[in-house]
């Protein structure tokens, strides 16, 4: 009976293998896999069509359609083709976010076996070279180091390919320690001065964003955008920025050191140390000019627990008069 069983289900996986690989069953037949675009301006659409036939003996059901990005549409008329009937995938690319040359896959699933025995996929690919109006040079802008209280500038150049002459007009930026001026190099190209200003930021913050937009005289490029990123260099630097104390063992003193030092190599002084817990406590362990070493301790006392508090002390600098650090961690009953 066993022998049986197993003689009907070998004849049944041959007979499935025969099945995929005779051509029998629905089969995918593209008429290209591919196609180029070519130059194309940025900012339009452009839409292809990949057609094709079910030339196997079964009908074709097209299960899904994916495209390798949002920026491409793709979708069937129907989604079943009897033997022998002719159809296509209509492919749209939006090419406003991009420029120069771009590769974009599609992948159509469907009904047809795989020589794996799984459902089969085909990928076709659409290709093309997104030709701008506008160049502008960097995109976005980042200020690593800004300082407060000081003035920070950087440009974008902004030139065109295809324009007589580049006008840029209507100038705008956000937040107010963000201003733009223009300067004009040639016909074709233009500065922009973008200036961060150092007296007008936010206080308590580390990183700021901002943004700028202008218009050209471009049909394609008429608004553009480019972002700001700061990060603003304070005159102290703490390490490690945050005290974490995690898995403290309930009954065991210990401590952490905390790194205090100048970013402009200048002298400065430390006062008013204090910590928000009463059972941790912070000391100058090495009062150098220009950089402090403080020992954190938490004591043996610390209940069982998670906490948070703070570090805080005062400076006698006036663009950073105060430091606070955070302070995180738990205790747990030490393991038998």
């Amino acid at each position: 009976m066993k022998l049986k069983f197993l003689a009907i289900t070998l004849l049944a996986a041959v007979s499935f293998l025969g099945f995929a690989q005779d051509g029998s069953g629905p089969k995918l037949q593209m008429e290209k896999m591919s196609h180029d675009f070519g130059d194309i301006d940025k900012g339009s659409k452009v839409s292809t069509a990949f057609q094709f036939t079910n030339t196997g003996d079964a009908p074709l059901e097209i299960k899904n359609v994916k495209t390798s990005c949002g920026c491409t549409s793709a979708k069937p008329e129907k989604s079943v083709f009897q033997p022998g009937e002719a159809g296509e995938i209509p492919v749209t690319f939006n090419s406003g976010r991009f420029s120069g040359k771009i590769s974009k896959s599609v992948t159509i699933l469907t009904n047809e076996v795989a020589e794996n025995g799984g459902e089969a996929q085909t990928v076709v690919k659409i290709t093309a070279n997104v030709v701008t109006d506008i160049v502008a040079k960097p995109m976005s802008l980042f200020f690593p180091r800004a300082k407060t209280g000081q003035v920070a500038k950087q440009e974008i150049t902004v030139s065109t390919n295809k324009l007589d002459r580049l006008e840029i007009s209507d100038i705008k930026s956000q937040p107010a320690y963000v201003t733009v001026d223009q300067q004009r190099v040639d016909e074709k190209t233009v500065k922009l001065i973008v200036t961060v200003d150092g007296a007008q930021f936010p206080e308590g913050k580390s990183r700021l964003s901002g943004y700028l937009t202008y218009k050209t005289n471009s049909e394609s490029q008429a608004d553009m955008r480019a972002s700001v990123t700061i990060n603003i260099q304070k005159p102290l630097r703490v390490t490690p920025g945050s005290v974490f104390m995690f898995a403290s063992k309930k009954g065991k003193e210990r401590k952490i050191n905390l790194r205090v030092e100048s970013s402009e190599e200048k002298d400065f002084k430390l006062s008013d140390i204090k910590s928000s817990l009463d059972y941790l406590n912070v000391a100058v362990a090495e009062d150098g000019a220009k950089q402090k070493r403080l020992e954190v301790t938490l004591s043996d006392k610390a209940p069982v627990g998670k906490f948070n508090g703070t570090i805080t002390m005062n400076t006698d600098l006036d663009a950073q008069a105060r430091v606070v650090i955070p302070i995180r961690g738990s205790v747990v009953e030490p393991q038998k």
